[in-house]
């Protein structure tokens, strides 16, 4: 049985879930539904390619990363219980300026699932993996899935362009952007033509957890939590024994926010760059991640955007104070929040502390439960409802702001698109004390949803 409490927050009413039940496992219900609805994150299919150097002078390699998400496949139930989706994968390359085709593979695959709920999951993926040598030059890349019991088929196009890794004196890779799981999940990668032996010796069989740019702006990563990591390797044609590779992180303001020095060895003419970031202390926002290699002449560089994202926990907070505190404006009252952004840096931290300490439910313990739901809440705003088209926080969204304030909802719809009608989310609460329902509207100038009524 869920019990609810109200906890008065400066003017505020904020409903605070008290549960027998597993948070994590509420929270994930909640966060399939919205799966199913987002705009922005989590396509059904999605693919990276990544360019890097071989021991063949006369060729260039091209890595394939491809995953499809159960929500996009065809399961047909079966006589003797469970589901089977059934589906080929054709990987086509063409000349840049002609249809000559290159290469063309084809792959069967079989999923099978227990349940109807995991058939039509946006959340459970399978990852493939596809790797090939080709004349560094310019193509055209057509992926295809095809479903063997419709014959219907979804088809993905790009433009790829191989690098020659011997014109200058170092030539970079493309960079690997990995997230570290904290929750030590690994998954399951289907060798598409490559064997264990050939997989074992590329960076994703250590970094699985590939950070891959939205789609609706490809030029930049978006990094959520306190932990990433990069890899590249650098192709040397100078006779070296070692160089320099220099990391440098630059904010939206050009000052640099990290720097880290690593010198290398060169071996058999290359130089593997890698290295992770663990706790990160700079703000969120947009970022640059520069690399200059140094060691013989001029040096050279490599710079590539993301946006960061930390999620905020007890451990972290005073790492993020400025963060920490922003959300405060819909729970805190005027005078407090107005007081926690001006002080100084070191009397936010102890304002901070202060104003959760008079709001803990169960001071005799070391938790505090209240701020726990809040930061859950806002972590949660920011994965889901993150505006790439602005660069807005999810929390400062209507959609964040409501959930932060209510919490999460009870049902959430969005109903058919009808002929020259907007888009719609409506969100439903039903609780004891509590029933309310919530319409945004998609403005498509914006990115994202405007609140309209709530009734």
């Amino acid at each position: 049985m869920k019990k609810w409490i109200r906890t008065l927050l400066g003017g505020f009413i904020l409903l605070l879930l008290i549960a027998k039940w597993s948070p994590a496992q509420y929270y994930g219900e909640i966060e399939e539904k919205f799966d199913q609805l987002t705009l922005h994150t989590n396509p059904l299919f999605n693919y990276e390619i990544f360019n890097f150097p071989t021991p063949d002078s006369n060729s260039s390699r091209l890595d394939i990363f491809i995953s499809v998400s159960n929500a996009l496949l065809q399961f047909v139930k079966q006589e003797e219980g469970g589901y089977v989706a059934q589906f080929e994968l054709n990987i086509t390359i063409y000349e840049h300026k002609k249809e000559d085709v290159t290469l063309y593979q084809s792959f069967e695959q079989r999923i099978e699932e227990d349940s109807y709920q995991k058939t039509v999951s946006r959340g459970i993926r399978h990852y493939y993996f596809y790797s090939v040598s080709l004349k560094p030059r310019r193509y055209k890349m057509l992926l295809e899935l095809v479903d063997l019991d419709t014959r219907k088929s979804l088809q993905w196009k790009s433009q790829i362009k191989l690098k020659t890794f011997r014109k200058a004196n170092f030539n970079f890779s493309d960079i690997v952007f990995y997230q570290i799981d904290t929750t030590n999940v690994t998954p399951r990668i289907t060798l598409l033509n490559v064997s264990p032996e050939f997989f074992q010796k590329t960076p994703y069989a250590h970094y699985p957890q590939l950070v891959t740019p939205s789609l609706v702006n490809q030029r930049k990563l978006y990094i959520i939590g306190c932990c990433f990591g990069i890899y590249h390797e650098v192709f040397v044609t100078v006779p070296l024994d070692s160089l320099l590779l220099t990391y440098e992180i630059i904010n939206s303001s050009n000052r640099v926010v990290y720097k880290r020095e690593i010198r290398k060895k060169v071996i058999e003419r290359l130089v593997v760059g890698e290295f992770k970031i663990n706790k990160i202390a700079f703000a969120p926002g947009e970022h640059l991640l520069r690399i200059t290699v140094s060691g013989h002449g001029k040096p050279c560089r490599i710079q590539k955007e993301f946006f960061f994202s930390p999620v905020l926990t007890v451990q972290n907070i005073d790492d993020y104070v400025d963060l920490a505190i922003r959300p405060l404006r819909y729970v805190a009252n005027s005078k407090e929040y107005r007081q926690m952004l001006e002080a100084s840096e070191k009397d936010k931290k102890a304002l901070l502390e202060a104003f959760w300490a008079k709001r803990d439910p169960t001071p005799q313990t070391p938790e505090n439960e209240l701020r726990e739901e809040f930061y859950r809440r806002v972590n949660f705003a920011n994965r889901h409802f993150f505006n790439p088209f602005s660069n807005r926080q999810g929390w400062e969204t209507d959609r964040g702001r409501i959930f932060i304030i209510y919490g999460p909802p009870d049902d959430v719809e969005r109903p058919p698109v009808k002929k020259r009608q907007p888009l719609y989310e409506i969100w439903t609460y039903q609780r004891e004390d509590f029933v309310r329902r919530v319409i945004f509207v998609f403005k498509p100038e914006w990115g994202e949803f405007q609140l309209v009524t709530m009734e």
